[in-house]
C-alpha cells in the first residue's frame, strides 16, 4: 500500500507542477490547461478512491487513530471543495476571469500540496508498520 500511495503522491505532485509552469508561462491554451486540470482531478480522485477503499479500513481496522481518522475526514470536505472549484471554474469561466481562476487555483494547488504532505507525515508511518507486520506474518 505505501509504495501505490507514493505512486498517488508522485502523480499528483506532479499534476500540480504541470498547472504551475502552464499558468506561470502566461496565458496557457484552455485546451492545454482543461487537460492539466483534468489530469490532477482524476489523479486525485483515485487516490482518495485508494484512501477510502484501502488505506483507512486497514489502518482503522484494530485501532482508532485519531490522525487517520481527521485525514479520512478532512478528505471528504476537500472532495466537497474541489467540485466546487471545478463547477464554478469551466474553460469560458477561466478565460473570462482569468486572474481570479490564478487566484482560486493556486488555492487549490496549495491545498493539494499541504494534504499530500500531512498523508506523508501520518500515514506513511503507520503504513510502513503495517507492511512489516504483514511481511513478518508471511514469514
Amino acid at each position: 500500500m505505501l509504495n501505490r500511495l507514493r505512486s498517488f503522491h508522485a502523480d499528483a505532485l506532479d499534476a500540480t507542477g504541470t498547472i504551475d509552469a502552464l499558468v506561470r508561462s502566461g496565458r496557457p491554451a484552455i485546451a492545454v490547461l482543461s487537460s492539466a486540470r483534468l489530469r490532477l482531478m482524476v489523479t486525485s480522485r483515485n487516490r482518495l478512491t485508494f484512501l477510502e477503499t484501502d488505506v483507512y479500513p486497514a489502518l482503522l481496522k484494530d485501532r482508532n487513530d485519531p490522525a487517520v481518522m481527521a485525514l479520512r475526514d478532512d478528505a471528504r470536505q476537500r472532495m466537497s471543495d474541489a467540485a466546487g472549484h471545478i463547477a464554478r471554474w469551466n474553460a469560458p469561466e477561466i478565460e473570462r476571469h482569468w486572474d481570479e481562476y490564478l487566484q482560486a487555483a493556486g488555492r487549490i494547488r496549495f491545498h493539494v500540496r499541504q494534504r499530500i504532505q500531512s498523508e506523508i507525515s501520518v500515514l506513511y508511518p503507520l503504513l510502513s508498520a503495517l507492511d512489516r507486520e504483514q511481511q513478518a506474518r508471511a514469514a
